[in-house]
């Protein structure tokens, strides 16, 4: 992106999202005989918060702690704890440790998760993603492992994107192959390249299901729907936050205003220092959050503060938050698969609302018409666009929930592992990526400058 700092602070900012701030558990099949054991109560609630450890094993390996990552997952697989998919993507990772570890055991790693494996629904991608993963470390197939994960086809018909050639493209062949090469040697799902409604390039990985998520490009979505309440009249962002939540009317929460909410300076932390309690939804997390510096004062990503515009939201709108986001942004744009994730009765507004690549893309391209959609009218005001896109002044390459490109050239919704979407007006542009896990396979990030130089390049 525009600045590594920036890209490092939502890669942290969505750990949380990727974990989900839920605890996931339950019993799953034993292990194999050297590894089995049935953990009891003390032990069971030691380690309630699988999801997290999980993600640490994943992070141990791709920052090549691979000592770290295998001697996690294996204390984790001691145990009889989570879900098949859970041990299934340890066992990949325990393989993956032991055999760049080059350690003699590597094959039983390799064997237990073809055991497990053996468990999972058809559709799952974990046997695939093993399958890429041995050919990126030149093993051949894995003997019993079996992939019958579809191939995805995107539909023939778009109620919105023109899916036929234009007689001049855009853009030569070999751009649309380098472009196209970016998505695959980065780990993309998928990536979509549209220009004045036009789809000039649609790529899709082996991995590719649907739905994908947005990770925290979701924040994106939320800050549309703030406009949306906004032009009707039910929200003024200068409110203090304390006009929605009483518990933050006092101290220095009551000088939070829901404007700091939307541009992240409402004086909450990167990371959060109030303990998550067993039950909690997203929204009783959020709203037990403290204050560590002055309101205005200071830029900091953070999820929680982007939560609690959830209930503030959901009470401007007089209905459930995902319910009005259906009703009033996604329907009107014909994204009918998209959906904004509930848990407890909280609608998540960080992260997570479920879409599909195309879908995706039209957050993007409503942006890019200004806030109009053909058949619809003003969806959501060119006013608000204007305040959403502007520079807050704590941080010039951020507005209101939306990301500032580098000299001026467009905006971008930013998620974990480059869930994009990129809006370039001059060029009439608008790209989605999407990616839903760090994959072992992968070794190159996603170049978005060199994307951006492919696409400025004329024909």
């Amino acid at each position: 992106m525009n600045n590594g700092a920036g890209r490092a602070l939502v890669w942290v900012g969505t750990f949380w999202a990727i974990l989900g701030w839920t605890v996931l558990g339950g019993a799953a099949p034993g292990l194999p005989a050297q590894a089995a054991g049935k953990a009891k109560p003390a032990e069971a609630a030691a380690w309630r918060d699988l999801p997290t450890e999980i993600w640490t094993v994943r992070h141990d390996n791709q920052t090549r702690r691979f000592a770290a990552a295998a001697k996690r997952a294996e204390a984790l697989l001691t145990r009889d704890v989570g879900s098949i998919e859970q041990r299934c993507d340890l066992w990949l990772h325990l393989a993956f440790a032991r055999q760049s570890l080059k350690r003699d055991d590597a094959g039983e790693a390799f064997a237990g998760f073809v055991a497990a494996a053996k468990g999972l629904p058809a559709e799952n991608r974990l046997p695939l993603q093993m399958r890429l993963m041995r050919e990126s470390l030149g093993l051949p197939v894995l003997a019993g492992l079996t992939v019958d994960a579809p191939v995805y086809s995107p539909p023939s018909e778009d109620s919105y994107w023109q899916l036929a050639a234009a007689e001049e493209p855009p853009y030569d062949a070999a751009t649309i192959a380098e472009l196209e090469q970016l998505a695959k040697r980065s780990g993309a799902d998928g990536l979509f390249v549209a220009k004045a409604g036009r789809v000039v390039l649609e790529y899709y990985s082996p991995l590719y299901h649907e739905p994908m998520h947005t990770m925290s490009s979701c924040k994106s979505i939320t800050g549309l729907l703030a406009g949306l309440l906004v032009d009707r009249g039910k929200l003024d962002i200068d409110a203090a936050v304390g006009e929605f939540l009483p518990e933050w009317r006092e101290g220095a929460r009551g000088k939070v205003t829901v404007r700091h909410l939307l541009t992240m300076t409402a004086g909450l932390p990167r990371r959060s220092m109030v303990e998550r309690r067993r039950g909690d939804s997203w929204n009783d997390f959020a709203r037990r959050q403290a204050v560590v510096r002055a309101p205005g004062a200071q830029w900091e990503y953070t999820n929680e503060g982007v939560q609690l515009l959830s209930p503030i939201l959901e009470s401007a709108a007089g209905q459930p938050l995902d319910e009005f986001a259906r009703e009033s942004l996604f329907e009107p744009l014909g994204a009918v698969a998209t959906s904004m994730r509930s848990l407890r009765g909280a609608t998540n507004t960080f992260a997570d609302a479920r879409t599909t690549l195309r879908e995706f893309a039209r957050f993007g391209e409503l942006v890019r018409l200004r806030g109009k959609w053909p058949g619809k009218g003003q969806v959501v005001s060119e006013s608000w666009l204007d305040a959403m896109l502007a520079p807050c002044p704590q941080k010039s390459d951020y507005g209101l929930l939306w990301w500032r490109e580098p000299g001026g050239r467009g905006w971008s919704m930013r998620g974990y592992l480059d869930t994009d979407v990129w809006v370039f007006p001059a060029l009439e542009v608008v790209v989605a990526r999407v990616q839903q896990r760090a994959y072992l396979h992968v070794r190159e990030t996603f170049d978005d400058e060199r994307m951006y130089r492919l696409l400025s390049q004329p024909r």
